[in-house]
């Protein structure tokens, strides 16, 4: 049985529930996120942040926009 604790769970609600929608529809862009969480999209950069912070989350550029970027869960 593994002690390690999953760094996902000492963040805030924000955090956590980002990760859970993109471990559902990955890869998202902020704005897609935002929709489908009905959080504020600065809301959704604070929780993006902590997320890679913690190497659950990785943004790559949209190969549709290059200005955007696409965030998936690090498997």
């Amino acid at each position: 049985m593994s002690t390690q604790q999953n760094p996902v769970e000492d963040l805030p609600p924000a955090s956590k529930l980002v990760y859970l929608t993109l471990e559902d529809a990955a890869p998202a862009t902020q704005r897609e996120l935002a929709e489908a969480t009905m959080l504020p999209r600065r809301t959704i950069r604070d929780a993006l942040r902590r997320l890679r912070d913690v190497d659950v989350v990785e943004a790559r550029p949209n190969p549709r926009d290059g200005r955007m970027r696409l965030y998936d869960v690090v498997e």
